[in-house]
């Protein structure tokens, strides 16, 4: 089974034998479907396509059609490939919506489906990379869509200068193989932005057509064991355990997951947070609080999952996070008074340990380049990072 190019939704391709019981064929194409649809977090019915293929005539023979809703059972001839093509019920945004390249539009709430899927067929590592993050964070990053061919484009700006950057494309069957021709064709149409957010392989790829690459530490996300956030163990994590044994002591603690009635508490959580820091003076805290906004008041809509910590009957502390992807949540916002000592420390351990049981890993996101910041996700000594490169043309 191999996940081929995306077509409008997402085609999954499966090259079958033609001795695979007709239980087993629909086995691995709803297990497919599943996986696909539940993660872009959206209703979809598949369209099924089938065919005979003669790999020494190079002949398509016999296409047949047929859509059933996800989780059905269906019937169809046996053949030796069949293609599915997973499509909003809703009739949401496709990729006839999206302007072609050199045409770049904004993202809107509306694109959520669209590409919710495409990030679903990537499985990205880069925290940059959920609809969530692209789309809260608009009114500083100002993400735009494009599209070349069935291949989906993704425009941001990049702090601290401010310049336009392309992310990794959406959609190509193999990234490292071919993501080198890919930018050589875009090249062709117009000069195309630094290529920010690759793979230390990618990178290199890219350097052996002419680019200069190179890596950007202060950017790069944080990537922990969940097990390991959740038990604490070993003597690197006794300050956070005596931390948290403090805070519980000392306070009646309850872990709220966010609802409709939790969000506007976390809202006035966030007022008071920015008034402490001072967030008016602060470009950087007020783009937060910004982002932070635009996701309570669009929570029912978008993929996003949280949790708070009551403390003594008020609510003071939240944490918002996602899947990135099979493997992986990412966290996109963790806020706490930081008058309660070891607060932090606990809606972390605690929502590692309700929500995220089911990931192996979590992505803490980047520190920025700021001191203390690394030192606070330094201090819980992530397993790996993701490196992320950026590539121009020289």
């Amino acid at each position: 089974m191999k996940l081929s190019r995306v077509w409008a939704y997402i085609t999954v391709e499966i090259c079958l034998a033609t001795w695979l019981s007709h239980f087993e064929l629909t086995a691995l194409l709803l297990e497919r479907i599943d996986l696909i649809s539940e993660g872009a977090g959206a209703q979809y019915y598949a369209s099924i396509d089938t065919w005979n293929y003669d790999d020494s005539l190079g002949l398509n023979q016999s296409p047949k059609t047929s859509a059933f809703p996800k989780g059905k059972g269906w019937s169809a001839a046996m053949c030796t490939r069949t293609a599915v093509t997973l499509k909003p019920k809703d009739g949401g945004r496709q990729m006839s919506d999206v302007p072609a390249f050199p045409d770049f539009r904004p993202i809107e709430l509306e694109d959520k489906e669209l590409l919710s899927a495409y990030l679903e067929s990537t499985q990205p590592q880069i925290s940059e990379y959920t609809f969530t993050n692209l789309y809260v964070w608009r009114k500083s990053d100002r993400p735009l869509l494009s599209r070349h061919g069935d291949t989906l484009l993704v425009k941001v700006l990049k702090c601290p200068d401010e310049r336009e950057v392309l992310l990794p494309p959406l959609g190509l069957r193999e990234p490292l193989i071919e993501l080198p021709e890919f930018i050589r064709e875009l090249g062709k149409q117009e000069k195309i932005p630094p290529i920010y957010g690759i793979s230390k392989d990618q990178a290199e790829a890219l350097a052996r057509i002419g680019f200069s690459v190179k890596l950007d530490r202060d950017n790069s996300d944080y990537v922990y064991l969940i097990e390991d956030l959740i038990k604490l163990p070993g003597t690197k994590f006794h300050s956070k355990r005596q931390s948290i044994r403090r805070c519980l002591s000392e306070r009646k603690c309850e872990y709220v997951p966010i609802d409709a009635d939790i969000v506007e508490l976390c809202l006035q959580l966030q007022e008071e947070w920015c008034n402490l820091a001072n967030c008016r003076e602060s470009l950087g805290l007020r783009e937060e609080d910004q982002a932070i906004r635009e996701t309570f008041l669009n929570y029912d809509k978008l993929n996003a999952f949280g949790a708070a910590v009551s403390v003594d009957g008020e609510i003071q502390a939240f944490t918002v996070g996602e899947r990135l992807n099979k493997d992986t949540a990412v966290i996109h916002f963790e806020k706490a008074n930081p008058k309660i000592r070891g607060l932090y420390q606990v809606i972390n351990q605690w929502f590692c340990k309700n929500a995220l049981a089911d990931y192996r890993y979590v992505n803490r996101e980047q520190d920025l380049g700021e001191p203390g910041i690394r030192r606070a996700k330094q201090s819980y000594h992530p397993h790996h990072m993701v490196e992320k490169y950026i590539a121009e043309q020289a």
